[in-house]
């Protein structure tokens, strides 16, 4: 399927880039993709000439069957939807992850004022970050790869499906959308605005980490806080077991966690408990996921709110996500720009 590609918000209802594709664009059983939008959310047109998301509820209840479908995976994981297997609906939808036999192919262009001209850059699609990691880098598991990297995130709020495809217990669907994402390099290092952080001794937070030759995360390592200080934080981190996060405490007296591969690493606080904010790392101090602001003052640079769908549908239902991955900046276009534009930009 080829769909329509937005470009202009003068296409999207309210003329927002958040806004769907106004219903005087396509036709029905159309697809649609939002570029103005970091998220490029893909649309289906009903039979009511509505825009509606694939994978929401409203698709589902759109293409009126229990049984209609919905799968991001690669090419080596076909859908078992045939009437002999699960006889999926009429409708039901397959993105493809990987670019063989059709598959989803996201082209990002490099500008390069030397030679005046675009040249292509990767930009593999994965589910999460840590997934990215183990398929650009298994080896490593991130020291190999290279600044300015890139990959594309599908189902960007890594909703899942927890309770089964046909479950009503989990509401919250996957959904078709994707963003693009840059790795910065280097380890991955975040460091607390507060400089003299109280604790509560006998607070638990849990920390899981990208590893080597893994695209899962470690299992959740438990962090008990046996004082009140930055120096009780450090020590209960070092004591966790933990393969690649450390702590240490700055001359500042603010703490800084690394992840020595520049790796990813998800957070989250006991329940009752505050270790994380108390320290400054929590969802207070982190960007929203897929968006970053630069200087802030009060934000903590590679720590973002983990995805909704993680929190809501994982049995580890982690706050916050340190990472070395970045929302790529760019302008999204059909046609090559016209003027020159400055050297780095990407397309």
């Amino acid at each position: 399927i080829t769909p329509i590609y937005i470009t202009s918000t003068s296409d999207l209802v309210g003329g927002v880039s958040t806004g769907a594709p106004k219903t005087s664009i396509g036709n029905i059983g159309d697809y649609a993709i939002n570029t103005t939008h970091v998220t490029n959310k893909t649309y289906y047109k009903t039979s009511g000439n509505a825009w509606v998301q694939v994978g929401s509820a409203a698709w589902r209840t759109a293409l009126g069957d229990a049984n209609v479908k919905f799968q991001q995976s690669a090419h080596t994981d076909r859908p078992e939807w045939k009437t002999a297997e699960t006889n999926a609906a009429t409708g039901s939808v397959w993105f493809k992850t990987t670019t063989p036999n059709s598959g989803a192919d996201v082209a990002v262009k490099l500008y390069s004022s030397s030679t005046a001209s675009f040249s292509t850059v990767d930009a593999p699609l994965y589910a999460t970050n840590h997934s990215a990691i183990y398929g650009l880098d298994p080896v490593n598991g991130g020291t190999g790869l290279s600044v300015g990297t890139l990959y594309t995130q599908y189902n960007v709020t890594e909703q899942d499906i927890r309770y089964g495809e046909d479950s009503t217990t989990d509401t919250t669907r996957e959904l078709q959308d994707f963003q693009i994402f840059r790795f910065e390099g280097g380890a991955t290092t975040i460091t607390s605005n507060t400089t003299s952080p109280t604790l509560t001794s006998g607070d638990i937070f849990y920390i899981q980490e990208s590893v080597k030759a893994s695209g899962s995360l470690s299992a959740a390592r438990t962090v008990t806080l046996a004082g009140t200080d930055a120096d009780a934080f450090v020590a209960a981190v070092s004591a966790a077991g933990l393969t690649n996060v450390s702590a240490t405490k700055l001359s500042t007296g603010a703490i800084r966690m690394t992840h020595a591969l520049g790796g990813e690493f998800r957070m989250w606080n006991n329940t009752g408990d505050d270790a994380l904010g108390d320290a400054g790392f929590g969802t207070a101090n982190a960007h929203a996921y897929g968006t970053y602001t630069a200087n802030s003052a009060t934000l903590v640079d590679n720590l973002y709110v983990a995805p909704a769908g993680y929190t809501e549908d994982s049995t580890q239902p982690a706050e916050v996500v340190a990472s070395n991955w970045k929302r790529l900046s760019y302008t999204a276009s059909a046609s090559e720009p016209s003027n020159e534009p400055a050297n780095g930009t990407l397309w």
